[in-house]
């Protein structure tokens, strides 16, 4: 048998070991932040819990996955505003956690979620560093290397309790979020061009301004942006930078929840609170139909600002 056809025969088998799926990483109860990895395989959208744990308690955190080699849970705080700027990965697929020598530039919380450019790098935008206060920074880490470095570009405002979502290939948009110069919430939406790293701002805005809200990103076509305390969701699609809102809501008024995406098929979101208490409920958000449903599968846990991201068979 010829090389060729053996090495492919191994890459296919490889591959279909794979299980792709959403990852929701911890988060805040009333009492603890927790340590727990919960696995939402999209094959058949069962839960499982992972063995492997953050190496501390942890909400706020910021994600970044690289599609079939790994995800990154950076930095984050526990419920008694202990800050960490460690940097936890999950490795696919057999999920084994380990801890990266790179940490963040400080240790920052309310990071919201990440930008991915696959196969290139992961961008966290802004946070909330107990020193300084709001940052405008904008932290990178390579994958090649899974070195952390900080761009000279930032953001044109300081900010925290933001969320970005990546169109891979393309842009990382930064939407929203709270900052006391503002004062109070925004509506902005920033851009990050992955080809030279220049940030810009968008001329269209979110229809609410909002902070502690969720975004997905579905490549190549729309991000979706689930506002805050409201049943909103506003899409920007990407060819355009455009905003609009769909005639199609959110199927819970939450907050403080965390969404990531199968990109082509749909995003998930999971856990949060609202005035019932700490969720675990997962949503699914189909990209053919925009509408959303709520799964009959739960989180094991219950928690506000768990982490979020995704192993995709896209990116």
């Amino acid at each position: 048998m010829a090389i060729s056809s053996i090495k492919s025969k191994v890459s296919s088998r490889k591959l279909s070991r794979i299980s792709y799926g959403a990852y929701f990483l911890a988060g805040s109860t009333a009492t603890i932040a927790l340590t727990a990895i919960d696995k939402l395989t999209f094959s058949n959208l069962t839960r499982s819990t992972l063995s492997a744990t953050l190496s501390t308690e942890n909400y706020t955190g910021g994600n970044v996955a690289n599609n079939n080699l790994a995800g990154y849970h950076l930095g984050g705080a526990n419920n008694v505003a202990t800050r960490t700027n460690v940097i936890d990965k999950l490795s696919f697929p057999y999920d084994i956690k380990s801890t990266l020598s790179a940490t963040l530039a400080t240790a920052t919380m309310y990071l919201g979620g990440g930008a991915s450019n696959q196969g290139t790098a992961g961008y966290i935008f802004g946070g909330n560093d107990a020193t300084t206060g709001d940052l405008t920074s904008i932290q990178n880490l390579l994958y090649s290397t899974e070195a952390r470095s900080s761009l000279s570009a930032t953001l044109s405002r300081t900010i925290r309790r933001n969320y970005a979502i990546g169109d891979s290939g393309n842009a990382g948009y930064m939407v929203g979020g709270y900052a006391n110069a503002i004062p109070g919430s925004s509506s902005r939406i920033e851009k990050l061009l992955f080809s030279t790293e220049a940030v810009s701002t968008l001329s269209d805005t979110l229809s609410t301004a909002a902070f502690d809200l969720t975004a997905a990103a579905n490549t190549g076509s729309a991000g979706y942006v689930f506002i805050s305390r409201a049943t909103e969701i506003d899409k920007i699609t990407f060819s355009s930078d455009t905003r609009s809102t769909l005639s199609s809501f959110s199927t819970i008024n939450n907050t403080w929840s965390s969404a990531t995406s199968d990109s082509g098929v749909a995003a998930y979101r999971g856990g949060g609170y609202d005035a019932a208490g700490y969720l675990g409920t997962l949503e699914q958000f189909s990209y053919s139909t925009e509408t959303m449903s709520i799964l009959s599968t739960t989180l094991s846990f219950s928690s506000s600002n768990p982490g979020a991201f995704a192993n995709s068979a896209r990116n």
